[in-house]
């Protein structure tokens, strides 16, 4: 029923990286309304340099007429060959299948998992989606919908500020009557990411654990080609004291990653810090502030729960050989020890 033909510049078998494999790769993409920074190129193939894994991108055909898009990554762990959209623990919340035909979506990924796991000869195929669309599970998919916390910014400074709990308004104005500063930059300088870096081990050396993701991810994310990450840093007596990834992408924010220097948490900065994003974001009419969860840092949770977030739910989803389900199993048992100091 349905085709897969994976997408190839004219002049050659694989998307190298030219202007015109970007140009027809992101020309694809932002044809359809669940796009996400996620799906672009650039995005795509940093995270390939980064990670060593092989970015793909499929379009789908019914009846020879392209209904969507499949874009992944594929990468070989041990004996088994993964392709995730997104692959995990690759700093990519999430991605997914890009199609106008919502109803067709759990038919077409069983030809997914058919199409690849016999062309590309894999053992465990996964999906993560910004949304949950109510997928009909008609196969053996294993299917979980972890929360997030989304702040709205249709809103003026003054209700916004307003919803929040009393903690975070107190603490905001504590910080600026500390005399914190927040600066915001597109392109940091290496001094910059290195400091930020050594603030999120801190921070995460807190719970005894390591960032998630390698510095190699922030030197590549913030590349002279970088137009979606923004480092924000609060500054105190010229020192920066805390910092933030913050990911722009059309109507959307992201509260990346973060970290901060423990001695000055009295001075609330990560209040002010936030607060700033969020001014920003209603400034420049961004309706909605992602802040992440799920980070397993308990205080981190209490953070953003200050600011009266909604929860909302993506979708994931994954399907496994059962050998590959056991080395899932393994994998997921392990990370909390391999993540420790």
């Amino acid at each position: 029923m349905y085709t897969f033909n994976q997408l190839t510049p004219q002049t050659g078998s694989r998307l190298r990286g030219t202007n015109y494999d970007k140009k027809l790769w992101n020309d694809k993409v932002i044809k359809y309304k669940d796009n996400t920074l996620f799906h672009t190129f650039d995005w795509n193939d940093m995270i390939e340099k980064t990670f060593h894994t092989e970015k793909m991108f499929f379009k789908i055909l019914k009846d020879n007429e392209q209904i969507g898009l499949i874009i992944g990554h594929k990468k070989k762990k041990g004996p088994f060959m993964l392709f995730g959209s997104p692959m995990r623990q690759t700093a990519t919340h999430f991605m997914g299948i890009l199609t106008d035909k919502q109803e067709e979506l759990s038919e077409i990924h069983d030809s997914v998992w058919s199409y690849l796991k016999e062309k590309e000869k894999i053992n465990y195929l996964e999906f993560n989606y910004k949304k949950n669309f109510g997928f009909n599970n008609k196969g053996d998919w294993h299917v979980k919908m972890p929360k997030t916390f989304i702040v709205n910014l249709k809103k003026t400074e003054d209700k916004l500020l307003a919803s929040f709990e009393k903690r975070a308004r107190t603490a905001i104005r504590k910080a600026k009557k500390n005399k914190v500063q927040i600066r915001k930059t597109l392109r940091p300088t290496k001094q910059q990411i290195d400091h930020f870096y050594e603030m999120m081990k801190q921070s995460h050396g807190k719970s005894n654990i390591e960032p998630i993701f390698p510095l190699k991810f922030y030197y590549n994310l913030f590349s002279e080609e970088n137009k979606n990450a923004y480092l924000y840093e609060a500054v105190y007596n010229e020192n920066v004291i805390s910092g933030a990834l913050i990911l722009v992408y059309n109507d959307w924010m992201n509260y990346h990653s973060a970290g901060s220097i423990l001695k000055y948490r009295n001075l609330n900065a990560n209040n002010l810090l936030q607060w700033q994003v969020m001014t920003d974001g209603i400034e420049n009419r961004v309706p909605k502030y992602d802040l992440g969860a799920g980070s397993g840092i308990e205080s981190l949770d209490k953070f953003k729960l200050s600011f009266a977030p909604r929860q909302e739910q993506y979708l994931s989803l994954y399907k496994a050989t059962k050998i590959a389900l056991i080395g899932r199993w393994i994998y997921q048992k392990a990370v909390p020890y391999l993540r420790r100091k």
